[in-house]
């Protein structure tokens, strides 16, 4: 069980990579590094939160309030003893390698957001806001759900890997963020309109959604935190709600009069992962065929609205695939949860126990509950992540590096990695080859640039005939 929750850690940090892949892949070449860079950073800043006393106020084992735990267990004190944290499966792993695991969980919801500041946001103050942002909004939400103090696990709100506080709570303050950067916009001039940059590699996209979704396997199935029946069903349905959606938004690309895309193969399987995460360990397998094509249909219909995505502005969908999607899956948790696979980690199964089920089990209030809590969770990240940036915003008149949104003249070409990183040189390879913007043949051409001073007349003429080969 050790192996299979340090396994899953890693499965889970895989995700992040993953996303920074999708997300660079669809923008433009100016704003992918960005991207790139700062999904590693809000890994590095949340961890580093985590450490200090992010955990502790999720699965502190001594608090007594249903909304946030203590600083009892911060810098991962008192952490080796199996029964040291107060999670709703507590006492199955010791606290020190739930904490790790969870770590990732907290880590890749701030990257979920990352996508949110391309052609439009500066980098810096969305680090300062993702560190308090996870203190003040994931960990709280975190801690209702998954804390056996929390109000949302009293009232027996059901979620198993991060329906609320991961994809809920990133897509409700993504769409907070998009519309503090539309708000914030008054430049010196008229500006250019995000919109209009294109994806610049789709290869990057479909490896990036392979990424994300090999990860998601320890996503879900390691959330079991034992490798048992309960995790392959879970790693199956997570499977199927995936392959099901994706198939589903391919369909509905063909019956809308549009072409086949790989994009819209990856986005519907986006939407398949999210819309399981939190029935994954609760549903049956087949009922993960249902939410994925379910799921599909409802976030294929909010994109393909015009009126959404030009009051949005928000060219990568973060709002609706997480936010919409969360939401539909916490409802379809209500109606599929079902008794018999939430016993499968049990020795036995026995009807009159007090695990509950869903509509399925005859317990149609349950989808109740599910709908309130994700209601609850939306709106606490939407209001508390606006006062977080008007804040932010409002501090940034004494210190301009924390002014929100980068400042670009319709004169003036969007260039975010030139503005916000150092890393010229390393732009500089990515116009050197448009399909492939990090490739061999960019960087050997780049080399050749510095080397060639080097070589001998006679040398250097063999030597360039030698590029075209790469």
């Amino acid at each position: 069980d050790y192996a299979w929750m340090l396994t899953s850690t890693a499965l889970v940090f895989m995700m992040v990579p993953g996303i920074s892949l999708f997300y660079s892949g669809l923008r433009s070449q100016s704003t992918a590094l960005s991207l790139i860079w700062l999904n590693m950073m809000a890994v590095s800043v949340v961890s580093v939160q985590w450490f200090l006393f992010g955990y502790s106020l999720v699965f502190s084992p001594n608090s007594t309030n249903s909304f946030i735990g203590d600083l009892s267990t911060a810098v991962f004190d008192h952490t080796t003893a199996p029964l040291s944290f107060a999670g709703v499966r507590s006492g199955e792993v010791p606290a020190l390698v739930f904490g790790l695991f969870q770590g990732m969980f907290a880590s890749f919801t701030l990257a979920l957001v990352t996508g949110v500041i391309a052609e439009k946001g500066r980098l810096l103050p969305f680090l300062v806001f993702g560190f308090v942002w996870t203190t003040l909004v994931y960990d709280p939400i975190a801690y209702w759900v998954w804390n056996s103090q929390g109000w949302a696990t009293k009232c027996g709100i059901l979620d198993w890997a991060g329906g609320t506080p991961v994809h809920i709570c990133s897509g409700a303050a993504t769409l907070a963020y998009t519309l503090m950067l539309k708000w914030y916009r008054r430049p010196s001039g008229r500006v250019r309109r995000e919109l209009g940059l294109e994806s610049h590699n789709m290869t990057n996209v479909l490896l990036g959604t392979m990424l994300v979704w090999f990860g998601w396997f320890g996503f879900n199935a390691g959330s079991e935190l034992h490798a048992n029946m309960r995790a392959s069903s879970s790693f199956l349905a997570t499977n199927l709600a995936a392959t099901s959606a994706g198939i589903t938004y391919t369909m509905l690309e063909e019956a809308f009069h549009q072409k086949w895309s790989g994009l819209g193969f990856c986005t519907g399987a986006f939407v398949g992962l999210v819309a399981i995460t939190p029935a994954a360990g609760y549903v049956s397998p087949w009922a993960g065929l249902v939410i994925g094509i379910t799921a599909s249909i409802a976030c294929f219909l909010a994109q393909i609205s015009e009126s959404l995505k030009d009051w949005l502005e928000e060219p990568l969908d973060i709002s609706i695939i997480h936010g919409i999607g969360g939401i539909w899956g916490m409802f379809m948790t209500g109606i599929f949860a079902d008794k018999k696979i939430i016993a499968l980690d049990s020795t036995s199964y026995d009807e009159s126990t007090s695990i509950v089920g869903g509509a399925i089990n005859g317990r149609a209030i349950q989808i109740g509950y599910q709908l309130a809590g994700a209601i609850a969770a939306f709106a606490y990240s939407f209001l508390v992540t606006l006062v977080i940036l008007l804040i932010i915003q409002t501090t940034s008149k004494w210190i301009p590096g924390l002014d929100l949104r980068v400042r670009k003249t319709v004169d003036q070409e969007i260039n975010l990695d030139n503005m916000e990183l150092g890393d010229a040189e390393a732009v500089s390879y990515l116009y050197h080859c448009s399909m492939m913007p990090l490739s061999f043949y960019a960087f050997f051409v780049y080399q050749a640039s510095v080397l060639d001073q080097f070589f001998v007349p006679t040398r250097r003429r063999h030597y360039h005939i030698l590029l075209p080969a790469f």
